[in-house]
């Protein structure tokens, strides 16, 4: 049975996707939240220093490795939400659909 792009989408739920790409910003962005409160030193390094203070490796009180584990953390946490986000609607749809 070949479905032409008009005809599906016809049949998509627009409502659905739209509700699904904002749960996934929302998990995308928790994922990112928690990902900065993970060292509570670099989070208040971060908040409390001035806006130059990237610049300036000087005045950092941290050690490369645990700069490292953070910087890991922050940039794994994007794909993690996403993956998390995914799975979680995939299963929600599955559900619905009676497929599991």
């Amino acid at each position: 049975m070949k479905v032409s792009l008009s005809n599906f989408l016809k049949k998509l739920n627009w409502r659905l996707v739209v509700i699904h790409l904002i749960a996934y910003w929302f998990f995308i962005y928790s994922f990112l939240m928690f990902s900065y409160v993970h060292d509570n030193k670099f989070l208040m390094a971060l908040l409390n220093h001035p806006k130059n203070w990237f610049n300036n490796p000087k005045g950092w009180r941290f050690d490369p490795s645990s700069l490292d584990i953070d910087a890991l953390w922050i940039n794994l946490s994007k794909p993690i939400g996403l993956l998390i986000a995914f799975s979680i609607s995939l299963a929600i749809t599955a559900k619905k659909a009676g497929i599991g």
